[in-house]
């Protein structure tokens, strides 16, 4: 499965909900669906949101336009 985050991440709710996701959250995911994929898009990203990239998580920042991600996302 595709998960697609969306939110401006300079902006404290998305960056502390886009970490809580991948904290809390995403381990228990992959240990289900180990080939899960989690895109986190969104602009300015702070230091805390960019180090949660990995093997499964993309931090892309901003991109130029989001509907690609929306239309690949089986998960929002």
């Amino acid at each position: 499965p595709q998960v697609l985050f969306v939110g401006t991440m300079d902006y404290w709710p998305n960056s502390q909900g886009a970490i809580l996701l991948c904290r809390d959250i995403w381990p228990s995911v992959i240990a289900r669906y180990p080939r899960s994929r989690l895109w986190i898009v969104g602009r300015n990203p702070p230091p805390e949101v960019r180090d949660l990239a990995c093997d499964s998580v993309t931090v892309t920042g901003t991109v130029p336009d989001v509907a690609e991600f929306y239309r690949r996302a089986d998960l929002v």
